[in-house]
C-alpha cells in the first residue's frame, strides 16, 4: 500500500516542485538575524504544503486511477491520511536543509536568549501544523470544487489574509511564530487539531466525488 501510494503521488513535476519551493528559499529570502530563519520559512513553506496536498485525493481522476484503486468509503480517508502525512514527512525532510542553507547569508546572533539549534527545534515542531492546515485546506478546496487550480487559488487567498493579519496578537494567528507573538505555541496547537478537523471532514466530501 505504502509502496503504491509514493509511486502514484509522487509525480515527477510535484516532487520537483516542491523541492525547488523549499530548497530556494535561503537564496530568495533574506534574513539579518539567526532567529528569523524559523520564521521566514514558516510562512513560505505554505506553497510547498499547497502543491504537495491540494491533488491528493482527486489525482485518481486525472491519472484514471479511480476505478483500479478500488477506493471504498471505508478506506478513502485512510487513504486520503496516508498521502498527507506523506506529504508532510517529505517537506519536513526537506526543511533542515533549507534551515541550515540560511547560513550563507552570515545571520547575526539572536537577541533572544535562545541557542541555535533551539530556534531550530522549536521552528521544525512549528512548521507541522503550518504543513497540515495548509495541505489540508487545499485539498478540502479541491474536493468541493473539483478543480485543482480553483482549490489553489482559495488556499493562496487564504495565506495571503492571514499574512494581513500576521501582526494581530491572538491565538487565531497561525503565523505567531513568525510574528514573534508569545501565543505561538497555542497558536500552532489549535491549528494542529483543526487540520484534523478538516481532514475528517473530507470523510463525506470523498464519499460524493466522482471517484466512487
Amino acid at each position: 500500500m505504502i509502496g503504491y501510494q509514493l509511486r502514484i503521488f509522487f509525480s515527477p513535476y510535484k516532487t520537483v516542485c516542491t523541492m525547488l519551493l523549499i530548497l530556494v528559499l535561503p537564496f530568495v529570502k533574506s534574513v539579518s538575524m539567526f532567529d528569523a530563519i524559523g520564521r521566514v520559512m514558516d510562512t513560505n513553506l505554505v506553497w510547498a504544503a499547497i502543491v504537495m496536498c491540494t491533488d491528493v485525493y482527486t489525482l485518481e481522476l486525472h491519472n484514471n486511477t479511480a476505478e483500479t484503486l478500488y477506493l471504498t468509503k471505508k478506506s478513502k480517508l485512510g487513504i486520503i491520511s496516508i498521502r498527507i502525512m506523506l506529504a508532510c514527512i517529505f517537506i519536513l525532510l526537506l526543511a533542515p536543509i533549507s534551515f541550515w542553507s540560511f547560513l550563507w547569508q552570515e545571520p547575526g546572533t539572536s537577541y533572544e536568549n535562545i541557542s541555535n539549534m533551539s530556534h531550530f527545534i522549536q521552528s521544525m515542531i512549528a512548521f507541522v501544523p503550518t504543513i497540515l492546515f495548509f495541505g489540508i485546506l487545499s485539498m478540502t478546496a479541491t474536493n468541493i470544487v473539483h478543480n485543482t487550480w480553483i482549490g489553489m487559488a482559495i488556499s493562496i487567498i487564504v495565506w495571503t489574509i492571514y499574512m494581513k493579519l500576521s501582526f494581530l496578537t491572538s491565538i487565531f494567528n497561525i503565523f505567531a511564530f513568525g510574528s514573534r507573538l508569545p501565543e505561538w505555541q497555542t497558536s500552532k496547537i489549535l491549528y494542529f487539531f483543526i487540520a484534523w478537523g478538516l481532514l475528517f471532514a473530507n470523510k463525506r466530501l470523498v464519499e460524493k466525488s466522482p471517484c466512487r
